[in-house]
């Protein structure tokens, strides 16, 4: 398939001013004064990205994520390199962008499609319908202003998304919406990615790209550091979250650890049936005594997708680490589907790895789960359902 998207060496900078003065100057002189201080948004950036796959753009804020959506959606131009696409694009770059807040949802509709490239009697026709894919067909004579955030972003993915297009950027748009909306979403990226359009989501929410994703491509810095699988990218964009997080020599705190599954009478384990309850041991060692420390888990199953994950932050408790061996455990129900899984651990302060982090993999330990003998389900996850009969008939 030919590349729907080519980048090729492109860098992009901005210009900002060291004071008011600068400024103003450069007011006055009709932009001839610039500014001096220069910011590298993008640097050296090269990929080919073709149609039929959805690709996740990830990275810390200030990576260069948005910069690079709209250089593809041609609102901005690279100082250097080359952007070439083929075919349509329609992009979500920001909350209401294009809607007039004095016109109502349907007007809105109108003026903004024929903006996208939609013909008017496609919007006058199927305006309902765009309404109502984003649940708001009661809201359809309201002035926009009366919309909350959410509202006006439904709307504009409704818009943006009711036809094809060969190229849809989306910029954190499924952050606003409820699970039921965020599901409609994907079923549409779905549909398109499989009738040959390119879709790139740029999005914080992991777990949603390692479901969705075909592809995903790492920014740092401006600078594209991974570009594969989801499960690899995002397994390496972890890792520089939590290696950003270390202060000082503290890294190296931790002189040791182990990670074993075991069972109820204490055996350690590689499998496990659906449901069977297991414990967590975690063995940590360090050079120097760790205060108040968070020490927490994840399990991903073989897509990289994770199911599940906590700490003893969001449990209420704290853990004191010394130069002394430690065992910590934790009881889980293992009540996730048939298949393989990783488990991994971190150790930090607060709620999220990303604050003064000692330890973190993704891949501790791999274990499986079997159905038990005669289990009939399917799924990701096993409720252990029991058949309570017939409860007679309702009045």
């Amino acid at each position: 398939m030919d590349a729907v998207v080519l980048l090729e060496n492109i860098s992009k900078e901005y210009v900002g001013f060291v004071s008011h003065a600068d400024r103003i100057l450069c007011a006055l002189t009709l932009g001839l004064h610039r500014g001096r201080r220069r910011f590298s948004a993008l640097t050296d950036i090269n990929a080919s990205l073709t149609g039929g796959q959805i690709v996740g753009l990830i990275g810390a804020n200030g990576a260069g994520k948005s910069t690079l959506l709209r250089l593809l959606s041609g609102i901005s131009r690279p100082d250097s390199g080359r952007v070439s696409f083929k075919g349509s694009v329609r992009a979500i770059l920001e909350l209401g962008v294009g809607f007039n807040a004095e016109l109502t949802g349907v007007q809105n509709i109108m003026y903004n499609g024929v903006l996208w490239g939609y013909d008017l009697h496609t919007l006058k026709s199927e305006a309902h319908a765009i309404l109502d894919f984003a649940g708001l067909s009661a809201f359809a004579d309201e002035a926009m202003k009366s919309y909350s955030t959410g509202m006006q972003m439904r709307l504009a993915f409704s818009l943006a998304t009711h036809r094809r297009t060969d190229l849809l950027l989306v910029d954190e748009a499924l952050a606003v919406g409820d699970a039921a909306f965020q599901q409609k979403c994907v079923d549409r990226f779905r549909r398109y990615r499989d009738e040959g359009s390119l879709i790139i989501v740029v999005s914080h929410d992991m777990s949603l790209l390692a479901d969705i994703a075909d592809r995903v491509i790492l920014l740092d810095h401006g600078r594209l550091v991974a570009d594969g699988a989801p499960a690899t990218v995002i397994s390496e964009y972890m890792h520089r979250l939590a290696a950003t997080s270390f202060s000082g020599g503290q890294s190296g705190a931790l002189n040791g650890y182990s990670v074993r599954l075991l069972d109820t009478a204490g055996r350690e384990r590689s499998a496990f049936y659906c449901g069977e309850e297991a414990v967590l041991e975690i063995a940590l060692q360090a050079s120097q005594i760790l205060e108040d420390m968070t020490l927490g888990f994840h399990i991903q199953d073989a897509k990289g997708l994770r199911i599940f994950g906590t700490n003893t932050y969001l449990m209420n408790q704290a853990v004191r680490v010394t130069e002394r061996r430690h065992r910590f455990r934790f009881q889980l129900q293992l009540n996730a589907g048939p298949g393989a899984y990783t488990l991994g651990i971190s150790l930090h302060r607060g709620r999220m790895h990303t604050t003064d982090c000692h330890l973190w993999t993704d891949s501790a330990l791999s274990f499986e789960l079997e159905a038990r003998p005669g289990q009939i389900s399917d799924g990701a996850a096993f409720f252990q359902p029991l058949w309570l009969g017939d409860a007679g008939e309702s009045n």
